[in-house]
């Protein structure tokens, strides 16, 4: 009787355990999916505020993918990145006028529970800012 026992607990233990490891793989990938997010919208706000302050197309988007990268290098962006600057010419980002800059950002999901749902995750952020100091 005493064997029985223990094969039940041992069962039950296997299924509990299950069940434990799928939701820590869940609540890690949607801290995963949160803190990318995070730093599509930092990267926006951070795209936005450069082109602000006199900066370049080129100067914008440099700041927006290293935001988005987890080491700050441009190059190091998982996914693809699609970047909108309005107004485009920065020689139109006057006194007074408002900057917009979107980010489309493909972000894919790096734990294995969330890659049965999602393959890629498309993430978006959009900020306005208007100018204040001029050149």
């Amino acid at each position: 009787m005493l064997r029985r026992r223990s094969g039940q607990a041992l069962i039950e233990t296997g299924v509990v355990a299950g069940f434990l490891v799928i939701l820590l793989l869940g609540v890690t990938g949607f801290g995963n999916i949160l803190q990318a997010s995070i730093r599509c919208e930092t990267a926006a706000r951070e795209g936005c505020r450069r082109a602000t302050t006199d900066g370049t197309n080129d100067e914008v988007r440099q700041g927006i993918l290293a935001n988005l990268s987890r080491t700050g290098d441009p190059a190091d962006v998982p996914g693809q990145v699609a970047i909108g600057i309005s107004p485009m010419d920065p020689a139109q980002r006057t006194f007074n006028t408002n900057v917009t800059v979107e980010v489309w950002w493909s972000y894919p999901v790096p734990v294995p529970v969330f890659n049965l749902m999602w393959k890629e995750r498309m993430l978006y952020a959009r900020k306005i800012m208007v100018v204040t100091v001029g050149s």
